[in-house]
């Protein structure tokens, strides 16, 4: 047995027992075996692999989705071949289960946070809008749908520095969604589809619990933009940023992934540089008129966020950005009187820093959202209806009955502008027929003879009708009254000259 410890010592034999006790049966083996074997050898680097990677797909004898874990990685090389294989992989499907996108999206949206570099990000948010226009249509639904749910749910998590790289993707998605419809012609079974996902998944705030306002506020604000951009062919984009151009923001992206200019002039990558981005313009598009009844469909995925929605930032922002810039655009709108008319100048002194010319396009690219007066008299109608069901409440009517009441406004100016169209088109006819040597006689059967060849040329009763229509009061707008439209007649014609003004 060991000595007893000295009473000048305390701590030499808890020591020495302690060194006893460390010394274990595997430290033992180790030192039999021998000394080559007492330390491992090490793990091979982590960062370096033979040849590129190779992303894991899902089998059907598979469970688990492999794509979110992969699209979640921190290394950007495995994150854009997963990438390319999920686009393949989601391109030959007929239907992808809800589940299994969402797993995806959730790998989507953490690629986008690792995403680093302004051009960087704006490549990813165009190379993810894109992939609706390689998928079946079923499964581009669900892949859009299943988009807003996740943004909306991981919204109120993202920080501010990484907030604008989500507002951007947000933009892009919302865009390439408008251009699958323009794509197939604005048919309105395709459009009808898109205005679903947009009312159920991205504007109408039906999650308990989930503070998703901020995201609803920012697709109201860019919607009626991202319309015009595609119906006037203008919604393509430059991917990366010029370190050489004084006048575009870098945001904070490394010089590595610009391109350098060699000595003829050209644009090249870097040497030895891998992941180098360019700009790359996308094929432009030709101008496509947006129906009016797509128009309507749109509008009324909107109006359905007035009639349930309690945010009244939202309502303030609905009402601005889209249904007021509706009527602008449309028949007998601003935007169509300031084209027609010859006075216009369209401020050439550019006082305001505004090119002329890129306003002139801005004009023309808001008329190219049809609405004319039919659909909007219909349309306030139908916004009637709705706030007058039972269970609105009082901020969500009166949203409502502003629509209504705006409108009904623009249907007037729209049947007016088209009268004046008419009656101008049937002058020309006339002056025509009088430099020909035929001048045009009344009859008593209500048509226009030539005194000549004895040709007939009908007689305009399309305002006749019109008027009609216009003096035949609809019993609901009969019963509507409220404070403001006690003098709406009376101030039509102030707010028209306003508005001209």
């Amino acid at each position: 047995p060991p000595p007893l410890p000295s009473a000048s010592r305390p701590d030499t034999y808890t020591t020495a027992t302690m060194k006893l006790k460390v010394k274990s049966h595997v430290q033992q083996e180790r030192n039999m075996r021998g000394h080559k074997d007492k330390f491992p050898t090490a793990p091979p680097p982590l960062g370096k692999r033979e040849g590129p990677y190779t992303p894991k797909v899902p089998t059907e004898d598979e469970a688990v989705n492999p794509f979110a874990k992969q699209l979640a990685s921190g290394d950007k090389e495995i994150r854009d071949a997963t990438f390319a294989a999920l686009a393949k992989w989601l391109g030959v499907k007929s239907d992808v289960p809800l589940l299994d996108m969402k797993k995806i999206w959730k790998g989507l949206f953490y690629a986008m946070w690792h995403a680093d570099g302004w051009d960087v990000q704006e490549e990813l948010a165009e190379q993810i809008g894109g992939v609706v226009h390689g998928l079946k249509h079923k499964v581009m639904l669900t892949y859009l749908g299943v988009f807003y749910l996740t943004a909306r749910r991981e919204w109120v998590g993202i920080d501010r520095h990484r907030m604008d790289k989500f507002l951007l993707l947000v933009r892009r998605v919302t865009s390439h969604a408008l251009r699958y419809c323009a794509d197939r012609s604005w048919k309105l079974d395709v459009v009808q589809d898109i205005a679903l996902v947009f009312e159920k998944a991205a504007l109408v705030g039906n999650t308990k619990g989930v503070v998703d306002v901020g995201l609803r506020l920012h697709v109201a604000e860019l919607f009626f933009g991202e319309l015009r951009k595609v119906a006037a062919g203008k919604d393509w984009v430059e991917v990366g940023c010029d370190p050489d151009d004084a006048n575009e923001p870098n945001g904070g992206a490394p010089r590595t992934v610009f391109r350098k200019k060699n000595s003829n002039g050209k644009e090249n990558a870097r040497k030895g540089e891998g992941g180098v981005h360019t700009k790359n313009k996308q094929k432009k598009h030709k101008p496509t008129l947006v129906p009016t009844e797509a128009t309507e469909l749109f509008l009324n995925a909107f109006a359905t966020v007035l009639q349930n929605d309690p945010h009244a930032p939202l309502h303030d922002r609905v009402l601005r950005m889209v249904f007021e810039a509706a009527v602008k655009g449309a028949d007998g709108g601003v935007c169509q009187q300031a084209l027609l008319s010859e006075s216009f100048t369209y401020d050439d002194d550019e006082s305001d820093g505004i090119d002329p010319i890129d306003r002139k396009e801005a004009l023309a690219a808001a008329t190219m959202v049809r609405l004319d007066s039919a659909t909007m008299k219909k349309m306030s109608r139908a916004f009637i209806d709705l706030g007058a069901v039972d269970g609105v409440g009082d901020l969500n009517r009166e949203s409502l009955y502003a629509i209504h009441t705006m409108f009904k406004k623009a249907a007037k100016k729209a049947l007016k502008a088209a009268e004046e169209e008419g009656d101008e088109g049937n002058d020309a006819a006339r002056a025509a027929a009088k430099e020909s040597g035929k001048e045009p006689v009344e009859t008593h059967s209500g048509k226009k003879k030539c005194a000549r060849d004895e040709e007939t040329i009908p007689e305009d009763n399309d305002s006749a009708e019109d008027s009609d229509e216009a003096s035949e009061e609809d019993p609901e707008d009969q019963s509507f009254h409220t404070a403001a439209d006690s003098d709406e007649e009376e101030g039509d014609d102030d707010d028209e000259e306003e508005e001209e003004k």
